[in-house]
């Protein structure tokens, strides 16, 4: 679906008895915008993790990650698989390190092929860091989640937004819910019946499907949600 179009759904679900003008479809994408951008900061709403690579630099255990840094792709928020494959095609994984464990490493400088690392989440660059610290180039494959916005990106109503096909009622009917309070509208009972289902399948389908380290890491245990809280 185009942007226009998710926007044009979510007005007529308010009610309004009339088309959206210009104004109207420029305050919908703001508030579209700002509700993925929300959703993806909620990490069990990513659908799927993004699968890149990157070569190892030898003599470098740190990479900077984000626009502007080492690795120039999306900052990710939070790594979930990754292996090294050498030049024979063999694969070896490298695994994750917590900040305390990384920090009670004596000899941070061991040279050798990488693994385990440390995944510093900082804004607006990541940092990654390896240990041991590469002797050689070799590629590192890595899982990652990424802001589900960042990777659809979308600025012009035109534009179109690819996801799931069980998200677009959910989009809709919560971004009629999303901005009805600056409309002064009273959403309806079965508008805001269906924002609030969709939105806890879509929760409870990917919680379901990403790997289990993934909620470990972030989650100690799962509460309520407000589609109006914003």
């Amino acid at each position: 679906m185009t942007v226009e179009q998710i926007i044009t759904a979510a007005f007529r679900k308010l009610g309004m008895g009339r088309v959206p003008d210009a104004e109207d479809l420029a305050d919908f994408l703001e508030a579209l915008q700002s509700m993925l951008r929300y959703w993806a900061s909620k990490r069990v709403l990513m659908y799927a993790s993004t699968q890149e690579t990157f070569p190892t630099v030898a003599g470098t255990a740190s990479y900077s990650w984000g626009s502007g840094g080492v690795i120039t792709t999306t900052r990710p928020s939070q790594i979930v698989n990754m292996f090294i494959r050498d030049s024979s095609g063999l694969d070896h994984p490298v695994g994750m390190l917590y900040e305390r464990e990384y920090l009670a490493i004596t000899n941070k400088s061991l040279a050798g092929r990488p693994e385990s690392y440390f995944f510093h989440p900082l804004y607006p660059l990541a940092y990654m860091y390896l240990h041991a610290v590469p002797n050689e180039i070799e590629t590192v494959h890595v899982s990652s989640i990424k802001p589900w916005t960042e990777a659809s990106s979308f600025v012009a109503l035109g534009n179109t937004i690819s996801f799931p096909v069980d998200y677009e009622a959910a989009i809709i009917h919560n971004l009629a819910m999303w901005v009805s309070p600056e409309y002064g509208v009273i959403p309806s009972a079965i508008v805001k019946d269906i924002a609030a289902s969709t939105l806890y399948t879509i929760m409870s389908h990917n919680a379901a499907s990403q790997v289990v380290p993934v909620v470990l890491n972030f989650f100690s245990g799962v509460g309520s949600y407000n589609i109006n809280e914003r």
